[in-house]
């Protein structure tokens, strides 16, 4: 159901789902920030109206660009406040109870007690402001679809800055997973949790999901290990029967060929090289374990040495790709879709640097959705094997038994559109 103008505003209350990072989360009043949210909520009206944007109707929605380029800012206005103050939140305070912090798997995962992360809770209220019948019409009926099909601020395709419309919480689920279906093209999935759970307990849980799928586990003080599932996918003939980065840069000395709990992972042994973890999100930089342990120098533990390697585009200009799998997080519910892999990082080179130097290109062609497919259907039947494990039950040793690692996971569902 579309929410209503009243004459020229329109108003609505948003209550926060997850905690949004915010780069101002110390100051009194922080929250979801209008200069943020309209730029995302124009393109996405815009791609609403689709070739309807030259009828007669629209053609004095737009305000006039500064530079003389074609307009895409629409002409209204946007107002976001709290009538309560915002809550700041710790994201990964190492004092907390576990179930009430944060472990972050990306590129940030050796931040110590002090670096804390900080997040804000805020259930602000909307306003817009807009005389246009016709633009109008368009706010009304799309804006609750945005805020059910986007999140904000940092980390937000992990789940982070996600709100709900208070007018759709009856139906949140449903009317979530429809919008994300409507953003992605694609299925939408959903881990469900007991009424109450915590959301960083349940971003954790989509961490642990999202790792298994782009970086896989190797927990070097146990035998539990799992390959990156993108590995094995692209390994596949039907997908390009590719070879692996990590191989190509443990085979080329430029990571260390330190293989704990597990058998090599160039397979198949032969078959094109290819960064494929690109097509997951392209990072900066990536380390790896080097087998050799050394004291830290301020708790007096002993902790594994890593190799860092850096990742840098070769010869062309890519900005930082995101990840195409996207997570939101609603009451009690994590909905994940696989959105469009933006066609920029297809077929392009990026170079390796570690130990030794070394080029690999992107795989031209992935099917995000089927991908995701395959891995919900791969990591339910991982899932299901540590539950045998853990009963005593016997379990299928062609797949991997993670009792540390899925402690809090639950089986993932695809929502039935």
């Amino acid at each position: 159901m579309s929410l209503e103008f009243t004459g020229p505003k329109l108003e609505f209350q948003l209550k926060a789902q997850t905690p949004m990072i915010h780069f101002q989360a110390r100051q009194t009043g922080a929250t979801l920030r209008a200069t943020e949210v309209k730029p995302k909520l124009d393109k996405f009206l815009l791609g609403k109206l689709g070739a309807e944007a030259k009828d007669e109707r629209y053609q004095n929605i737009f305000l006039p660009a500064s530079d003389g380029s074609a307009p895409t800012a629409l002409k209204y206005k946007l107002r976001i406040f709290c009538t309560e103050p915002p809550l700041m939140v710790h994201i990964n305070d190492g004092s907390m109870d576990r179930n009430n912090k944060y472990e972050f798997f990306y590129g940030n995962q050796n931040r110590s007690r002090d670096d804390l992360i900080l997040g804000i809770e805020s259930n602000p209220t909307v306003s817009v402001l807009c005389f246009i019948p016709a633009l109008r019409e368009l706010i009304a009926g799309y804006i609750e679809e945005f805020f059910l099909a986007f999140n904000f601020g940092t980390m937000q395709g992990k789940g982070f800055g996600g709100f709900l419309p208070v007018s759709a919480e009856s139906s949140a689920r449903i009317a979530a997973a429809r919008a994300l279906h409507a953003r992605s093209g694609g299925r939408v999935y959903a881990m469900t949790f007991r009424e109450g759970t915590s959301p960083l307990y349940m971003l954790n849980a989509a961490a642990h999901f999202y790792k298994l799928m782009k970086s896989g586990y190797n927990n070097s003080r146990s035998s539990e290990y799992e390959k990156s599932f993108i590995y094995t996918y692209m390994a596949r003939p039907e997908n390009g029967g590719y070879r692996s980065e990590k191989a190509f840069m443990k085979e080329r000395g430029i990571s260390p060929d330190y293989h704990p709990h597990h058998e090599r992972d160039n397979v198949p042994s032969s078959g094109e090289f290819r960064y494929l973890r690109a097509v997951l999100g392209t990072t900066e930089n990536i380390s790896y374990l080097t087998g050799e342990k050394r004291q830290n120098p301020r708790t007096g533990q002993m902790q594994d040495v890593r190799t860092n390697i850096k990742i840098a585009s070769d010869g062309h200009q890519v900005k930082r790709v995101p990840s195409p799998i996207f997570f939101k997080v609603v009451q009690n519910h994590v909905l994940i879709t696989a959105l469009p892999v933006p066609e920029a990082v297809f077929g392009k080179a990026y170079r390796f640097r570690g130990n030794g130097t070394g080029s690999l290109i992107t795989p031209d062609v992935f099917n995000a959705d089927d991908f995701l497919s395959r891995y919900v259907q791969h990591y339910n039947a991982v899932l299901k094997n540590t539950q045998m494990m853990r009963s005593g039950q016997r379990t299928n040793p062609n797949l991997a038994a993670l009792p540390v690692f899925l402690s809090r996971a639950v089986r993932v569902e695809e929502v039935q559109l």
